[in-house]
């Protein structure tokens, strides 16, 4: 059996921007039909009923730990991107981000988890 190409060796990141000219009837999969590219486990959970918003949080979220997991400089830009290509494939406008209530108050959540950690 062939191994796919992408299998491994790629962040969330870099697989959104080299496919986001995909034509998709559903946003969500601009994100979770890329997962299985992955090769790994994920902790993105696949909620077709969920917000953009909140997957656009998710998808940050994951980046941000593939990113930090990855030892190398030169293996860390493949999970680097442009914010403006995942909020146009999830149809969404940073406007939208920011009036999310749920959203707002898991943000505060984090910070308020990271500074806790900090104390």
């Amino acid at each position: 059996m062939t191994q796919s190409p992408f299998r491994g060796n790629r962040g969330l990141a870099s697989l959104v921007e080299e496919f986001a000219a995909q034509q998709c009837c559903d946003p969500h999969d601009h994100v979770y039909g890329l997962l299985g590219l992955l090769g790994e486990e994920t902790t993105l959970a696949i909620d077709y009923n969920g917000d953009m918003e909140l997957l656009f949080w998710q998808v940050l979220t994951l980046t941000h730990q593939q990113a930090s997991a990855v030892a190398t400089s030169d293996r860390r830009d493949s999970y680097e991107w442009n914010l403006e290509t995942l909020l146009d494939i999830l149809n969404l406008r940073l406007e939208d981000i920011f009036a999310h209530q749920a959203l707002q108050r898991r943000i505060a959540q984090d910070r308020f988890a990271v500074e806790m950690e900090e104390q």
